[in-house]
């Protein structure tokens, strides 16, 4: 997204898919996304209940995709 070259990708054979999300996804969503992981993986850290930690991040994704 920032400029990388063709050649730096990983699976190149999802250039398309990897361009048009992109394109559709900006900076603070992905960074507000790595946040809500960070900060569930500290929960899960505490041995709070998993499946619930995992809805709760799931939806947070929602949000803030809709944000």
């Amino acid at each position: 997204k920032a400029g990388a070259d063709y050649f730096s990708l990983i699976n190149i054979d999802k250039t398309d898919l990897i361009s048009k999300e992109a394109k559709r996804l900006s900076f603070d969503y992905l960074e507000d996304v790595i946040n809500d992981i960070v900060s569930t993986m500290g929960y899960l850290d505490q041995n709070v209940n998993q499946k619930l930690a995992m809805s709760v991040l799931a939806l947070k994704i929602v949000q803030c995709e809709k944000a």
